[in-house]
């Protein structure tokens, strides 16, 4: 029993001079996602998961199987799934729900990181009865590679808390991920120099997004980011705020690195530079707003 949940394990250790002989099978059942946080190395997690609430029913269950040394491990295979979970944050606004989690792992053929693979079939989740649906196989935990899908309308609201910090309140609205698509190595992902740059597809949408700046009103926040690559078109970018009002739409080359540079990365390290071509149009601006 660990942390609260009972596992089962069954098989064989022989030890040897400089060897070991490993075959082992691990079962739990009707594990508690709240505790099987507990089981995580303290000094591992960031003080911002540390500080995550969650419940649900997880079962697992692993195998290994195979000769352990200094030079080789054994075969690692690992299955997960959880059902019917939730996850609060102090910083969340609103909780995700009906948390659905199913995967599995391996160390592949050779049995290193390189032949590594994690696969998930399925992650969804339900924040303010709009939902979420995500795919990701990645390989290769030494240089890893990424394919991974993204669908669902994600409510705004729940970031309040977080908006707050920034002098943004009332915030409202939707985040629509339209069959986003990555693939390609991670790292190459900040690189608008990579040889295969990875193929990212799909639009990015807003719907409906206002809240309050500074105590002034920011009004009809809709935005369609058509995502190509390392490039984007801006299809269509609409705001009012106050009196004034706002429209654009063009061509954003380079951006996609920037982007992810940003959202990733301490520093931002232009290696091409990112050349925006918008057409900009308004029937009023107002200073005062």
């Amino acid at each position: 029993q660990v942390a609260g949940n009972q596992f089962d394990m069954e098989g064989k250790v022989q030890f040897l001079e400089k060897i070991s002989d490993i075959d082992l099978r691990i079962n739990g059942v009707n594990l508690g996602a709240t505790d099987m946080l507990t089981m995580l190395p303290a000094n591992s997690l960031p003080e911002s998961v540390k500080k995550l609430k969650s419940s649900g029913v997880m079962a697992f269950s692993a195998q290994v199987k195979g000769l352990y040394s200094d030079a080789q491990l054994p075969g690692i295979t690992i299955q997960f799934n959880l059902d019917n979970g939730s996850l609060q944050h102090p910083d969340w606004s609103l909780p995700m729900q009906n948390l659905q989690l199913k995967g599995n792992f391996t160390n592949g053929y050779a049995k290193t990181r390189a032949t590594s693979e994690l696969i998930v079939d399925n992650l969804s989740f339900v924040v303010n009865n709009q939902s979420v649906q995500a795919k990701l196989k990645l390989n290769n935990l030494d240089a890893p590679i990424a394919d991974g899908k993204l669908n669902g309308t994600f409510d705004l609201s729940a970031l309040q808390k977080i908006a707050s910090q920034y002098k943004i309140d009332n915030l409202s609205g939707q985040l629509v991920f339209d069959n986003v698509a990555v693939m390609g190595s991670i790292q190459d992902i900040y690189n608008a120099l990579a040889v295969m740059y990875p193929t990212i597809t799909g639009n990015i949408k807003t719907q409906n997004i206002s809240c309050l700046y500074h105590g002034k009103p920011i009004e009809q926040i809709n935005l369609n980011l058509l995502l190509n690559g390392q490039h984007a078109e801006l299809q269509q970018f609409n705001l009012k705020a106050g009196n004034s009002d706002l429209a654009a739409q063009g061509q954003l080359i380079n951006f996609i690195p920037l982007l992810f540079q940003a959202m990733g990365k301490d520093t931002i390290q232009l290696s091409q530079p990112v050349n925006i071509n918008l057409q900009l149009t308004s029937q009023l601006l107002d200073i005062a707003d």
